[in-house]
């Protein structure tokens, strides 16, 4: 078995599209495959700003053979109705049909079997329909290409079973590469499988999983900083973080040895323990302080809503 990772890199998707956008990249593949005799695994899809991408595991590197039958006319029927079941079954000769007792009478019947095509063949069919479905809510042309994407479309990347298929997508022949961050890793790169890729994009400061970066983000926006109690920090430009706020309570939070943050639909939380003071809870954005939250990106207005004294 063998696994499909595909990638379409374009200029920033629009963040209330982004989500939806994977989703039917993931349902749109796999139900041509699907329909192609091709059951995968397993199918995960990621978006980045800049990206679409799709791992596809558990693929057979050949179709499986399929036998197929087409009834004809009763045995004796007219010699035109002869002649057009011969066409549209793809035989020369009547003696080419067998011949099958229905219980309603003996008919003929066309019996076809036709091999498996190279999953990569099939690939080079299943992919370009699935992207020309993608059902975009706004789209649009660049330069003299056809094509409509979502924002221009750069480059595809199409491996199957560590091999590149040369898809194609309007102007677009799928390969090989992709690129990083735009600006701290713009350089183009070769990738071998999703391992080399996903591990070759967090090089280029490029995180695929969702999760991953808000785990990132909610973690690194917030350090224990001992006296000094919780450092929110500004990292809006990463390579640059800048100090937001120093939180302490007016002395209340005063030995900051570690933070762990949470969050539910609506909030974050910073769960900060202190060596002298025992477990601080603060709130860090709420409906109140902040009525348009979303993620990370409010500036956060952090509120001592628990403690617990805890045992030395």
């Amino acid at each position: 078995m063998a696994e499909l990772l595909l990638e379409l890199f374009s200029e920033e998707i629009p963040a209330r599209m982004q989500g939806r956008a994977a989703e039917d990249l993931r349902r749109l593949v796999c139900e041509g495959l699907e329909k192609a005799g091709l059951v995968p695994d397993a199918a995960m899809a990621y978006v980045t700003p800049r990206r679409l991408a799709l791992r596809v595991t558990g693929l057979p590197q050949v179709q499986p053979d399929v036998t197929e039958e087409r009834r004809g006319p009763r045995v004796g029927a007219p010699e035109k109705a002869i002649e057009g079941f011969l066409k549209s079954a793809g035989l020369s000769r009547i003696d080419q049909a067998e011949q099958r007792d229905t219980g309603k009478g003996r008919f003929y019947v066309a019996v076809t079997n036709r091999k498996g095509r190279a999953t990569a063949d099939v690939l080079g069919e299943v992919v370009p329909a699935a992207l020309a479905a993608l059902p975009w809510p706004k789209s649009m042309t660049w330069g003299e290409h056809a094509l409509r994407w979502v924002r221009p479309l750069h480059s595809i990347l199409c491996l199957f079973a560590g091999t590149p298929v040369p898809v194609k997508f309007g102007h677009l022949t799928a390969g090989a590469t992709t690129r990083g961050h735009r600006f701290m890793a713009p350089a183009e790169f070769t990738v071998k499988d999703f391992r080399d890729y996903r591990t070759r994009l967090r090089s280029a400061y490029v995180m695929l999983d969702a999760t991953d970066r808000r785990a990132a983000i909610h973690t690194d926006a917030s350090r224990s900083a001992k006296a000094e109690g919780l450092v929110v920090l500004d990292i809006e430009r990463p390579r640059t973080p800048r100090i937001f706020q120093r939180v302490t309570f007016d002395g209340r939070l005063n030995d900051a040895e570690d933070v762990v943050i949470g969050a539910t639909n609506a909030s974050l939380f910073a769960y900060v323990a202190d060596g002298r003071n025992g477990l601080k809870v603060l709130q860090l954005t709420s409906p109140a302080s902040q009525p348009n939250f979303y993620g990370f990106s409010p500036a956060p207005v952090p509120e001592l809503i628990a403690w617990a004294k805890t045992r030395n």
